[in-house]
């Protein structure tokens, strides 16, 4: 069932609000906040967003079609940080607290090209795989939503945060350090997707529904590379 070929009401909304998700976290991505001790990253609190709305489209749309959001993603991220990362290097020798103040918080941000390069190019694309490929080989999926969400998060996520945080967080914190960040940021996700499900659920009604789409992904090529194809 190829849906790309109807009309959809509510898939640019998605695209939107994936890729202001995306630009929020590369902001803070350097940014730690604490709840009574536990230390989390301040992206990783906004992130399950993105991987929730990526499993809607996925669930409702197809592979390819959540597959061109994460592209969209990765090259508005790009331009960002090339844009946010060159002029802060242009000001870099000017002497007053504000640059410094830039420098210091975006002198960094190049990391995150690395970093989505391969974390959450990665990780996406797993999830993504995930909630498609389970819907159409397996009956024991196939119709339930709330579990393949569940399963595909849970594994995604965890690439996300053991990949991408020691290239963010290398040279600001120790291994330790990091790695302890890594397992709190990851439960405070997988809390966030528990209790975000039945909205998730709800949407995935709404979107099929509005956009009669449902997609089943049966012979796609799910390459990442040819999701354009």
């Amino acid at each position: 069932m190829d849906t790309q070929k109807k009309t959809t009401k509510l898939y640019g909304f998605f695209v939107v609000l994936c890729v202001t998700v995306m630009l929020a976290c590369d902001t803070l991505a350097f940014e730690t906040v604490s709840f009574k001790g536990i230390q989390l990253s301040a992206s990783g609190i906004i992130f399950p967003l993105d991987f929730l709305m990526l499993s809607v489209v996925t669930n409702a749309y197809g592979y390819k079609a959540s597959g061109k959001i994460i592209w969209y993603m990765l090259a508005t991220q790009f331009l960002f940080i090339f844009l946010v990362n060159g002029i802060t290097f242009l000001g870099k020798n000017t002497k007053n607290d504000i640059q410094i103040a830039y420098f210091l918080i975006y002198g960094s941000m190049w990391k995150l090209i690395l970093s989505s390069s391969t974390a959450v190019l990665i990780s996406y694309f797993s999830n993504d795989f995930f909630v498609s490929f389970s819907k159409v080989k397996t009956k024991l999926l196939e119709q339930n939503t709330i579990i393949r969400i569940l399963a595909s998060t849970s594994i995604s996520q965890a690439i996300l945060v053991f990949i991408s945080y020691p290239i963010n967080f290398y040279g600001i914190y120790s291994i330790h350090k990091i790695f302890s960040l890594a397992i709190n940021t990851w439960v405070y996700k997988m809390i966030c997707v528990f209790v975000l499900i039945p909205i998730i659920s709800i949407l995935v009604l709404l979107v099929k529904k509005i956009d009669h789409a449902d997609a089943y992904d049966i012979g796609v090529n799910y390459n990442p590379f040819l999701v354009f194809k």
